[in-house]
């Protein structure tokens, strides 16, 4: 009983497996903590404050995104936040208020606002549960990608949730 068939496996060409992390190519991102610039680790004082921001090296934030927040439960107002935006301005690419957590939430948010998902018209997409990602980014992805999309699904390719099916 020999068949001259070969045996190919199925492949469904629909299906796309995809991992936020790596989908989204991001700046890279640093962190200013403002704590180092207060008056005995407690208060924002304009003067001290003013030498601080002229003394650092804002060069180091050169084409990158800059996540400003202050790591200390310290009221800072709000003129030192735009004083450090000004200057943080002149290198980094975007600033964001926040943890580095934050700001990369931002950033995805931000990234995904210009990603084009017509390239996954009528595709079952698989989106890793794996991704160091936020929660709201994985909404914002089910809100943007759902209009495309015949299916959503989240997991691995062995263990899906489905999410979404048109």
């Amino acid at each position: 009983m020999g068949t001259d068939k070969e045996i190919k496996p199925r492949i469904n060409k629909s299906l796309v497996q995809l991992d936020l992390d790596e989908l989204i190519v991001l700046p890279s991102l640093k962190a200013l903590d403002l704590k180092e610039w207060l008056w005995q680790g407690l208060v924002v004082k304009e003067d001290l404050f003013r030498e601080k921001v002229e003394a650092h090296d804002w060069k180091q934030y050169q084409d990158a995104d800059v996540s400003i927040d202050c790591s200390e439960d310290a009221i800072i107002p709000t003129w030192a936040y735009m004083l450090v935006a000004a200057k943080a301005s002149e290198y980094a690419l975007n600033i964001y208020k926040g943890n580095l957590l934050d700001a990369k939430t931002k950033q995805m948010l931000a990234a995904l606002e210009s990603f084009d998902f017509s390239q996954y018209q009528d595709a079952r997409i698989v989106l890793k549960g794996c991704a160091s990602v936020t929660e709201e980014v994985f909404m914002a992805f089910v809100m943007q990608a759902r209009p495309y999309a015949k299916s959503i699904l989240f997991g691995e390719l062995c263990s899906t949730v489905p999410v979404y099916k048109k």
